[in-house]
């Protein structure tokens, strides 16, 4: 919603969060399309109260990422593999210590449209 409607996230932030109560639970999950806006400022603040290791106020939000490269079961399958594009035939992909994309993982995708 946020990268293609930044004033509903504003409208939600600004509206709706304040409402929940100090007991009450609000979640956001979301995939980020962007590194900025609402959704960002929320996770980059979570994630910074995450490494301060400090009990939360109850009006901070948690941080919680669970990586999809992470999850057994999103792989394709041997034989969809074999039918896909020649760019798609990687031994391994690392990017960074921890995340390593292995074949079965790849699905070609144009990068660019139109």
């Amino acid at each position: 919603m946020g990268a293609k409607h930044p004033e509903k996230a504003v409208e939600v932030v600004t509206g709706s969060l304040p409402a929940v109560p100090d007991d009450g639970i609000a979640i956001i999950e979301s995939t980020a399309e962007r590194q900025s806006g609402e959704f960002h400022n929320i996770a980059i603040r979570a994630e910074e109260l995450h490494e301060l290791g400090r009990e939360l106020a109850p009006q901070e939000f948690a941080f919680h990422f669970f990586p999809w490269h992470e999850e057994p079961a999103y792989v394709v399958d041997e034989s969809e593999r074999a039918a896909l594009p020649a760019h798609a035939e990687f031994a391994e992909i690392c990017f960074r210590p921890r995340f390593c994309l292995q074949p079965q993982q790849f699905v070609a995708q144009p990068l660019f449209t139109g």
